[in-house]
C-alpha cells in the first residue's frame, strides 16, 4: 500500500473517529446541561420537603419518606453527572486516536489479541452457537502496530458474525451457530485471519458496500453503519487489507492480511 494510500485511510478513520465522539458530545452535553439543572431545583426543593415531612410524618413518596426521597433524587442526579464526565472522557480518548502515528506502533502478538477477542465475547457467542480458533499454538504470529485498535477491528467483525447468526435461525437458542477465527501466515511475508460465520450471508450488492461509512443493512437505530468502514480502516492503516465473501443464506468469510513483522524469521 501507497504512502498516499495510507494518509488516505488515516484521513477515514480520522474523520469516523471524530464523528464518533461528535455524536457523543452532543446528547451528553443535553444530559449535562438538564442534569445541572435538575439538581439546583431538587436543592431548593430540599427545604420545603423537610417542611413538608415533618408536618406529615407518615408522607412517603413511593418507598421513601420526603426527607429521603430528596437525599436519594440528588444521590441519583450526581451519578448522572459523573457518568456524563465519564462519556466527555471517552469522547477525548476517541479524539486523541487521531494523533496516533505509524511511527507509535509497537510489536503486537496476533495471538494473544484473538485469544483476548474470544474471551470477551464468550458470552455472547455461547448464546448462539460455538467458537473454534485454527492457528498454530507455538507461533505468537507477530506484526507491528496498535493492539487496541486491532481488538477494535477484530471485534466489530466478530459481533457482526454474532448479529449474522441471530439473524439467520428462527431460534439462537438452539446453538446452531459456528464461527471459526483462523491465522496463518501467507508464502507474501503477511499473516492472513479469517473469520468465517454461519450466519445470513450477503447479497453481492450489499457485499459492495458494506465498507461504506454509515450504511448499514440492520433496522434503524440498531446500526449506525460505522463499525465495518472503521475495521477497514484501522486495518488499512496498518499496511493491510481486508475482504469478504458470502453468498446470502450461507454465510460469511472476512479475510485480512496484515504483513508479518520483520523481526519475524
Amino acid at each position: 500500500m501507497t504512502d498516499s494510500s495510507l494518509q488516505g485511510s488515516q484521513d477515514i478513520l480520522n474523520s469516523i473517529i471524530l464523528g464518533i465522539a461528535h455524536e457523543i458530545n452532543n446528547p451528553n452535553t443535553f444530559v449535562r446541561v438538564n442534569a445541572t439543572s435538575l439538581k439546583k431545583i431538587l436543592t431548593l426543593l430540599r427545604p420545603h420537603l423537610d417542611s413538608l415531612a415533618k408536618d406529615n410524618p407518615d408522607l412517603k413518596i413511593g418507598p421513601y419518606p420526603p426527607q429521603a426521597a430528596a437525599i436519594k433524587m440528588i444521590q441519583l442526579t450526581d451519578a448522572i453527572l459523573d457518568a456524563s464526565v465519564r462519556l466527555i472522557g471517552i469522547a477525548e480518548k476517541l479524539k486523541a486516536c487521531t494523533s496516533f502515528t505509524l511511527q507509535e506502533k509497537t510489536n503486537v502478538l496476533l495471538s494473544e489479541v484473538v485469544h483476548n477477542l474470544i474471551d470477551q465475547h464468550q458470552f455472547l457467542i455461547e448464546r448462539v452457537g460455538q467458537i473454534k480458533l485454527t492457528c498454530d499454538e507455538k507461533d505468537s504470529y507477530e506484526i507491528i502496530g496498535h493492539s487496541l485498535q486491532l481488538d477494535q477491528a477484530f471485534s466489530i467483525i466478530l459481533v457482526n458474525a454474532i448479529d449474522a447468526i441471530s439473524t439467520q435461525f428462527a431460534d439462537p437458542s438452539l446453538l446452531e451457530g459456528r464461527i471459526e477465527i483462523s491465522l496463518k501466515k501467507s508464502t507474501d511475508q503477511t499473516i492472513e485471519i479469517s473469520f468465517t460465520d454461519n450466519g445470513c450471508g450477503l447479497s453481492p450488492e450489499i457485499q459492495g458496500k458494506i465498507f461504506t461509512p454509515y450504511f448499514s443493512t440492520k433496522p434503524q437505530g440498531q446500526g449506525d453503519g460505522i463499525g465495518l468502514a472503521l475495521a477497514k480502516a484501522i486495518i488499512e492503516r496498518h499496511g493491510g487489507s481486508i475482504h469478504v465473501t458470502s453468498s446470502q443464506g450461507q454465510g460469511c468469510c472476512f479475510s485480512i492480511k496484515l504483513p508479518c513483522c520483520k523481526t519475524e524469521k
